[in-house]
């Protein structure tokens, strides 16, 4: 939700989603596919760049949104670094040891994984999940799986406003001062939440069904210009980090 708030204030945001769209899934893929800590540091360094000095974004800011992926890249890439045995360790206790390969692996795992992210985060920060759907829509998809997508994601926000007023109910009525009582007011607002989850999606499908909805979603798209320096811009990005992974 925090991102959607971020894109929609970005300076990129008028931008045409599918390029962005398309530039952020070959940046993914490229990181991905190629074994090379300077393609995915490129990446990191290009993304983070463009989110921040052309997206309007500040880097404090982004540096928080890095924060949770980042923990989980470091988790598991630090299991790369352990090795049975002690032979060549450059730190070894018990019958595991630390080699340096396995700490140019785990560097490198780490790299990739967040070049990765980078990249995702230039489209969510960048482009309002609306937009993504529109493209997603003209996508070769099943039309089911995109509107599905859209209403959860539109219907968390819902939730979320929920579970904010019954929480702020709960404190004011000291729900939260034991321990007790703190697990007595997270299964009722659990509950609270699951019922009008569940009463929200019948007053929407009966909505509707009383408008004449034959089965999809339909809405008014914003019409978004490609202008030729960005299409330019992109595949002068991409094969960029092409070339890190072919010359390194």
């Amino acid at each position: 939700m925090m991102t959607d708030k971020e894109a929609q204030k970005s300076r990129l945001s008028g931008i045409s989603p599918a390029l962005k769209l398309c530039v952020s899934l070959y940046c993914i893929i490229n990181c991905a596919a190629s074994n090379n800590v300077v393609t995915s540091t490129a990446t990191l360094i290009i993304m983070s760049f463009a989110v921040c000095f052309f997206g309007g974004l500040r880097f404090s800011r982004l540096l928080r949104f890095y924060a949770i992926p980042l923990f989980f890249a470091v988790t598991g890439s630090a299991a790369l670094m352990f090795e049975p045995g002690s032979s060549g360790a450059v730190i070894s206790f018990f019958d595991v040891s630390i080699t340096r390969p396995g700490l140019i692996g785990a560097a490198e795992m780490l790299m990739r994984c967040m070049g990765a992210v980078s990249a995702a985060f230039f489209l969510s920060l960048t482009t309002p999940a609306h937009a993504v759907f529109a493209v997603l829509y003209g996508a070769p998809l099943p039309s089911f799986i995109t509107e599905t997508a859209e209403l959860i994601y539109r219907y968390i926000f819902v939730l979320h406003g929920s579970y904010k007023k019954i929480y702020v109910a709960q404190m004011s009525r000291l729900g939260y001062s034991n321990l007790k009582a703190s697990y007595r007011s997270t299964a009722l607002i659990g509950a609270a939440v699951f019922i009008k989850a569940v009463n929200t999606a019948k007053r929407a499908g009966a909505a509707l069904e009383c408008r004449g909805c034959e089965g999809s979603v339909k809405a008014l798209k914003r019409k978004y210009e490609t202008k030729p320096a960005h299409i330019l811009l992109s595949v002068i990005l991409c094969a960029f980090l092409t070339c890190t992974g072919v010359i390194f």
